[in-house]
């Protein structure tokens, strides 16, 4: 069986899904935008307005309650996780601080 209509068809879904977040997203240093791995409006909302990448909800694991997760593109690349918009706000700002020491 001939897989490349169904591999081309999957490469257009993911690339379509990833359109959607094009327009509002902020760009990266040489141009490219940020595009949100999580599909959840509130964390778009939180990493839109930081820009950093929204990668979704990091599951809790027994008494550890889920959390958002991003990664900060734009300056360290590091990937971190917050519960609320205060919390994520000051990890970004010390992450980026231990950064430029």
């Amino acid at each position: 069986m001939d897989k490349g209509p169904l591999i081309f068809a999957l490469l257009a879904l993911g690339f379509i899904a990833g359109a959607n977040h094009f327009e509002k997203s902020k760009k990266r240093k040489g141009g490219n935008p940020i595009i949100h791995r999580g599909k959840e409006p509130e964390g778009i909302a939180i990493a839109d307005e930081l820009g950093v990448r929204y990668d979704g909800i990091q599951p809790g694991f027994k008494d550890i309650p889920s959390a958002y997760m991003f990664t900060d593109v734009l300056q360290t690349d590091s990937t971190f996780t917050g519960r609320t918009p205060e919390e994520i706000r000051t990890k970004l700002a010390a992450m980026r601080k231990a950064f430029t020491k």
